[in-house]
């Protein structure tokens, strides 16, 4: 006999169909008790029958339809849309589980939880008795997807992934894209009840400000609502775009509400994002109260915008974020609010920054910036250059980490040229080279040649020691790159990602045969990079699989350093970049088995390739 099961009927409705004072005059009766005694049952079952010919027909008048929706409203307010912000209220329905039993536990032996079945189970269950219907378990546990016998913690787990910092998931006022927070507390009660117990997967809120109606602004000032007090104390992450908002003096019924929603919060901030602010928004009055209430903001990032110049205010220097004890890294498009012109050292507390991240500056800008940074660890200069700087070089002892990213060789060149970083141990160049078609190719300004005499220049002043290097499309030739790294003996780290103006070439101008062979450990030469532990390697075959490439890197692997000055590889990476599919593959399937052993002796190796789409693929 094959087992049964209880579920608990449960009946869909519209919100529309049920109104708010309806819930709240009518009462519910709790649900009746099977009975044991056989007449008992009988005639329950008799009630059952009648019970179900009432419910099934029409109300006859308003009276008792407001009874009809209501009966069943308690059962199915889980289902409602979250989008009204409006705090939804739980019957005995819903919540009837015997004494000191979980929650999502069934009542029953081997039997299923109703919060378990799927939502495309639950209306078949609908159409017979009006309180318990009987569900052949061998049948519907099939239908039960593996998902919905996870614990609780480890789905808890699942939904916290929700919330990436690297792709924001907007906040929008009408469902065609909901919130991961609200997906997952509207797919069956059992989520929901896992999702309100953890605040840390609504502690994500990213807000773009667009042209929207007044109705869709109001149910995005109830959800933001909805999202703050549901993270309760938990660490705030906010991302807010004010893209095509000058000011805010019009805007006191529809952006003003959500930001005060969230100053009101200003002591859990965590991390916070502001792109395209300007002077205008920033000095409205609704953000004063943060001043001197982030005690654990951490990280700022702040991309200004100066706007409208009539509208904005040219002389407002931002000091709201003077007095963060807890802030230690900071990211900033100084524009806007946060113009060098109108800055100083006194707006933030420079002397605790760590992380200073510069971005579409002009070099002059970004060096003045810099310098604010007394105890900065690691400075990150991105697409700044133009202008013109007529100072001396820029002191910052206590970098130990350079990244720059560069448009063209003159944004590589200006950090390298008027720095001086004594400490400087990483250095991270990167060339984002940008596609051109061939009728446009002739304005690309982008970066050909690699002159080292720049770089050779901060080494002579700094008088620093690196240990790790990367590479990142930078136009230097297989020569020029053996010359560099022969002033870097005590590198650990080096990761080389072939240049090339575009991505579909065929051959290496870096990572080449001659390169190959002066990495290799032999006998008959001085060691090359003796301290070298781990290296990357992004590239194309070239004919570099067969012999060259696997005999470098094993050459690598020195199982007993202590009788030989050379350190013994640790971490292997490398990746194909070839436009044909089947070359890349081909490479992948040589390399791997060549690389087996240094894989048996543990060393971590990672043979991997890449694929570029076009953009006609894409579309």
């Amino acid at each position: 006999m094959s087992a049964a099961l209880y579920v608990t009927r449960i009946r869909f409705c519209h919100e529309e169909d049920v109104k708010d004072s309806d819930l709240l005059k009518t009462s519910i009766t709790p649900r009746p008790q099977p009975s044991t005694h056989p007449e008992q049952r009988a005639e329950s079952s008799a009630d059952g029958k009648k019970g179900q010919e009432e419910l099934e027909a029409p109300p006859s008048s308003p009276t008792e339809e407001t009874s009809y929706k209501t009966s069943y409203a308690y059962s199915v307010l889980t289902l409602l849309d979250e989008a009204t912000s409006r705090e939804l209220v739980y019957g005995p329905l819903n919540f009837v589980t015997p004494k000191g039993r979980n929650l999502n536990e069934s009542q029953f032996p081997n039997t299923i939880a109703e919060s378990d079945l799927p939502m495309d189970i639950m209306p078949r269950h609908t159409a017979s008795f009006p309180y318990q219907d009987i569900v052949d378990q061998s049948r519907d546990r099939a239908l039960v997807p593996p998902v919905h016998h996870l614990p609780p913690e480890i789905l808890g787990i699942i939904f916290a992934m929700f919330n990436d910092p690297d792709d924001p998931q907007w906040l929008q006022p009408s469902d065609a894209e909901m919130a991961p927070a609200l997906v997952v507390s509207r797919t069956c009660r059992r989520w929901r009840a896992v999702s309100l117990s953890l605040p840390s997967i609504w502690s994500s809120l990213a807000i773009r400000f667009m042209e929207w109606s007044l109705p869709d602004y109001r149910q995005l000032i109830l959800l933001t609502r909805l999202f703050a007090d549901r993270s309760q104390t938990h660490p705030l992450n906010l991302n807010l775009d004010f893209d095509g908002l000058f000011s805010l003096n019009e805007r006191n019924d529809t952006v003003v509400p959500i930001l005060r929603t969230l100053v009101q919060h200003s002591k859990q901030w965590l991390t916070v994002q502001f792109d395209s602010v300007t002077p205008a928004v920033m000095s409205h009055p609704v953000f004063i109260p943060i001043s001197g209430h982030l005690p654990i903001l951490t990280n700022l990032e702040i991309y200004g915008d100066d706007g409208d110049e009539e509208e904005g205010l040219l002389e407002f220097s931002c000091d709201l974020f003077r007095n963060c004890p807890s802030l230690t890294s900071v990211c900033c498009k100084p524009s806007g609010p946060f113009a060098v012109s109108r800055t100083n050292d006194h707006l933030l507390a420079w002397g605790q920054i760590k992380s200073l991240d510069i971005y579409g500056a002009e070099i002059s800008d970004a060096l003045r910036m810099a310098s604010f940074g007394t105890n900065l660890e690691q400075l990150t200069i991105n697409n700044c250059g133009g202008g013109s700087y007529t100072g001396g070089c820029i002191s910052v002892p206590s970098v130990t980490g350079l990244s720059i990213s560069a448009l063209n060789s003159d944004e590589a060149y200006y950090a390298l040229e008027y720095l001086t970083l004594p400490r400087l141990s990483s250095l991270d160049i990167c060339y984002i080279f940008e596609y051109y078609d061939d009728e446009e190719e002739e304005e690309d300004e982008g970066w050909d040649d690699w002159d080292e005499q720049h770089i050779l220049g901060l080494f002579n002043r700094s008088g620093c020691t690196l240990t790790l290097l990367c590479l990142q499309g930078v136009p230097i030739s297989d020569e020029q790159l053996i010359q560099l790294l022969c002033l870097m003996p005590a590198l650990s780290s080096l990761s080389i990602f072939e240049s090339g103006r575009y991505p579909f070439s065929h051959t290496n101008r870096t990572i080449t045969r001659r390169f190959l062979q002066r990495l290799t450990i032999n006998d008959t030469s001085s060691p090359f990079l003796p301290k070298l532990t781990a290296i990357s390697l992004f590239l194309c075959e070239d004919g570099l699989v067969d012999t060259v490439l696997p005999n470098a890197l094993i050459s690598r692997w020195i199982p007993d350093d202590s009788q030989c000055t050379v350190a013994c590889i640790e971490c292997v990476i490398v990746t194909f970049k070839n436009k044909s599919e089947n070359e890349s593959k081909e490479a992948v399937k040589i390399l791997t088995p060549k690389l087996q052993f240094l894989r048996e002796q543990g060393v971590w190796v990672t043979v991997d390739r890449v694929k570029f789409v076009a953009e006609d693929e894409e579309s």
